[in-house]
Formats: C-alpha cells, sequence, structure tokens
C-alpha cells in the first residue's frame, strides 16, 4: 500500500466517523424536541426541579421550556 492509499483511506475513515458524529448530534436534538414537547405543560416548579437534578437531553428541554415562558 503506497503512501496515497493510506492517505486515502485515514481521509475516508475521519470521514465516516464525522458521518457518525454528525448522526448522534442529529439524534440528540430530536429527543430534546420530544422531550420539551413532554415537558411543555408542565408546572414550572416541576421544570426547575428537572433542571437542578436531572441531566442530558431532559435538563435541556425542561431549560428551554422555562425560558419560553420567561422564567429564566
Amino acid at each position: 500500500m503506497g503512501f496515497w492509499d493510506v492517505v486515502g483511506s485515514v481521509a475516508k475513515t475521519a470521514g465516516n466517523a464525522a458521518k457518525n458524529v454528525g448522526n448522534m448530534i442529529e439524534s440528540y436534538g430530536t429527543e430534546i424536541k420530544v422531550y420539551q414537547e413532554k415537558l411543555r405543560n408542565r408546572p414550572s416548579e416541576e421544570l426547575k426541579r428537572i433542571v437542578e437534578n436531572d441531566s442530558g437531553p431532559k435538563k435541556i428541554a425542561a431549560g428551554k421550556v422555562l425560558k419560553e415562558r420567561g422564567e429564566i
């Protein structure tokens, strides 16, 4: 395998890794939106508890709902 074959192989691997990361980010964003819809009608106190105690997409979604309401 020549030098340019190795360079091409590395570039292909990097491209696949970037695609996988992009898919993960898209999936995470979708998960946040789903939680946001589920939490939209919940009381603000419950949302504040989620922001304080949870992590990940549920916490982000609760924060977004509170921000929409002008509470943070």
